[in-house]
């Protein structure tokens, strides 16, 4: 009779996956609700072929709701875990992920690289949510250390630690990962931080100039520096090395721009600006 019964599970599975791969989504939930009312008992089976399915013709609202379920009910089934993973990012559920990422990390679901690229997008909205200096600090130490290194997510953090007036530890921070690992976006961080100092950011820059003599981005925020300070002759010069270096430098296309125009070169200054565009 148990034998009959597995039995007639399988066959009603298979029809269920039959008919998915026809097309035809309602013959398919037909035999799913069969199979559940043929073998209650059996639930974990039949949630996970409906899954499964639901995921193949990217019913992804249906899917996260049985995967909701059977994480619920199997909350250490890292099948279930992965997949749930997979649909919390596909539709930027950044706080749901995050609370799966302990269980994703200590059993290894997903590839290091999906892992990694996971745990920065939540992670960095976590950092945005934070409300404390304590809150920010408890999720940035359970940030691995791959991780933590990501510009993306090391940006949010030094953001989120500005904003809740951490600028020394921001610039520490940045200094130190851009000392490291250089990267452009993190550099324009850097600056904007650095304009309670001026004097000291522009030494800084200076310094990693003989690392990255051909970084655009870099001269730019020298020259930009200049141009706080009044060296208007450094700054033109630094602004024009980054346009040469790359001309679809906005920023400093528009600080030319805007020197040419004090200076009353109306028509110099249309040109820089058309360079935007």
């Amino acid at each position: 009779m148990a034998k009959h019964k597995h039995h007639s599970l399988i066959s009603l599975l298979f029809a269920a996956k039959a008919a998915s791969r026809r097309g035809d989504i309602r013959r398919r939930d037909d035999y799913l609700k069969d199979a559940f009312n043929h073998a209650p008992e059996e639930q974990l089976a039949i949630l996970l072929t409906q899954a499964e399915l639901q995921l193949e013709h990217h019913q992804l609202e249906h899917a996260l709701a049985t995967l909701t379920q059977l994480h619920h009910k199997y909350p250490q089934h890292l099948w279930v875990a992965g997949q749930l993973a997979n649909l919390y990012f596909r539709l930027q559920e950044w706080q749901s992920l995050a609370a799966l990422m302990p269980l994703l990390k200590k059993h290894r679901c997903l590839d290091h690289d999906a892992l990694v690229k996971m745990e920065v997008s939540s992670y960095s909205d976590l950092y945005r949510r934070a409300d404390s200096f304590k809150k920010l600090q408890k999720y940035w130490h359970i940030t691995s250390k791959e991780a933590q290194k990501n510009p993306e997510a090391l940006g949010a953090y030094c953001n989120q630690l500005i904003a809740l007036d951490h600028v020394r530890e921001a610039s520490i921070l940045l200094r130190k990962q851009l000392n490291k690992q250089w990267d452009d976006k993190l550099l324009g961080l850097y600056k904007v931080i650095g304009k309670a100092s001026p004097s000291a950011t522009l030494k800084t820059l200076l310094l990693w100039q003989n690392n990255h003599p051909n970084s655009a981005p870099l001269k730019a925020q020298i020259g930009l520096c200049y141009l706080d300070q009044g060296l208007l002759g450094k700054a033109k010069e630094l602004l024009q090395q980054s346009v040469r270096l790359d001309c679809s430098h906005n920023q400093a296309w528009q600080a030319l721009a805007s020197m040419a125009r004090q200076d009353n070169d109306f028509r110099q200054a249309l040109h820089y600006l058309k360079q935007c565009l």
